[in-house]
């Protein structure tokens, strides 16, 4: 391994062991795999509402955990064994040990993408014909999200929150990972390696 990468290793490592053994450690990853999936959206003004089915592609995505260990001694194991190898590989394979425990404890939640792709299909709305404002209709004479918004329309999604990615409604359909870094944070502190 580099004299870089070991150094981070063992700034990690000593850091690992002055903190508390039951400590909390919180994981991002920057992942460059596909995920997609539909949701279900609403949009509320006065008595009325209405609802829109969401697909979603997302192209890129920032990934957060909390990572749950047995306890903090496995995590130190597992460095101390990679430093000591000294293995250009061992990097990687420690990533990967981290990777297979958040795996089978928990599971990645969504915090932003800045590059993704969107359409939405009117589902249902509690207006009469009559009583739907033109100012929300498209060039087709449809409800529009954007025209919705535009007029004070406020968000949200079926199954709580803003949040379209993590909503109880949201059903991911397809998800692919290609970590190309994966961070480390506790105790105020951060440790972020890359997988390229």
């Amino acid at each position: 391994m580099t004299k870089e990468q070991k150094s981070e290793l063992n700034e990690l490592l000593e850091a690992l062991k002055k903190a508390d053994k039951d400590l909390e450690i919180y994981l991002e990853a920057e992942n460059q795999g596909l995920i997609s999936g539909e949701a279900s959206i609403e949009y509320e003004k006065g008595e009325h509402n209405v609802y829109f089915n969401r697909k979603f592609e997302l192209y890129s995505q920032t990934l957060g955990a909390d990572l749950q260990l047995p306890d903090a001694e496995y995590l130190i194991n597992q460095i101390e064994n990679c430093i000591n190898e000294n293995d250009d590989n061992l990097v990687t394979e420690l990533i990967s040990v981290i990777q297979k425990v958040q795996e089978e404890y928990t599971s990645w939640e969504i915090i932003s993408t800045d590059s993704y792709e969107y359409s939405d299909e009117l589902d249902m709305h509690t207006m009469d014909d009559d009583e739907i404002p033109d100012e929300i209709l498209d060039d087709d004479e449809q409800i529009s999200t954007s025209k919705l918004e535009e007029n004070g329309w406020e968000f949200g999604v079926s199954g709580g929150g803003t949040s379209v990615y993590n909503a109880d409604s949201t059903e991911l359909l397809e998800e692919y990972y290609e970590l190309s870094s994966i961070t480390i944070k506790f105790d105020d502190k951060s440790f972020t390696f890359s997988l390229d």
